[in-house]
């Protein structure tokens, strides 16, 4: 009797820590769903061809240059700082394309790229162009975080950096460097 109702307190603190994190009840209506189901490869390319667009403007390329800068060229704090500059030329996409010109409209917009992007080659291709340009161009951070990785996302960035910075100038056998250990007891 005494494991029933530890079983049941136990199931009944996780249900309310579920429905906590998930902020409904998965019992009741479940919220608006996160895509667009009318967002076709048609519609989406235009999309795409704006934001290109926008992001190759050179006044962007600029703006997103001095960002890196501000940013000390590191990738984490580049893409929070990024996405308040980004919104500014998004905004008038997402209201040309029939999208709420918020960040609700714009998380709407990029899940349901990414849902036609896995079924469309070209998408993904158009939407590669996008994200280089959007990160400054070939000269400015994609290339710093993200060249030659043949997966193009923040972690991707940060893994290569990170070997960069491990990697020792002079070699592996760190001639010249302090990554040689004397012991003096054994000299």
């Amino acid at each position: 009797m005494g494991d029933e109702i530890l079983r049941k307190c136990v199931l009944n603190t996780i249900w309310r820590s579920m429905c906590l994190a998930l902020k409904y009840d998965p019992l009741e209506t479940p919220p608006e769903l996160g895509f667009d189901p009318v967002l076709t490869e048609e519609r989406a390319a235009p999309i795409l061809r704006d934001l290109k667009a926008g992001y190759e403007d050179p006044a962007w390329a600029k703006r997103s240059r001095e960002l890196a800068r501000q940013c000390h060229f590191e990738h984490r704090s580049f893409l929070i700082n990024l996405r308040s500059l980004a919104f500014e030329v998004q905004k008038p996409i997402l209201l040309d394309h029939g999208f709420e010109a918020s960040q609700k409209g714009l998380r709407r917009l990029e899940v349901s790229l990414l849902q036609l992007v896995k079924k469309s080659a070209d998408l993904d291709q158009q939407l590669q162009s996008v994200r280089r340009a959007l990160l400054g161009g070939d000269d400015s951070m994609y290339t710093i975080n993200l060249e030659g990785s043949e997966i193009l996302d923040e972690t991707t960035g940060k893994q290569l950096r990170s070997l960069y910075m491990q990697s020792d100038p002079f070699g592996g056998h760190g001639v010249n460097t302090n990554a040689v250990i004397h012991d003096p007891i054994a000299a």
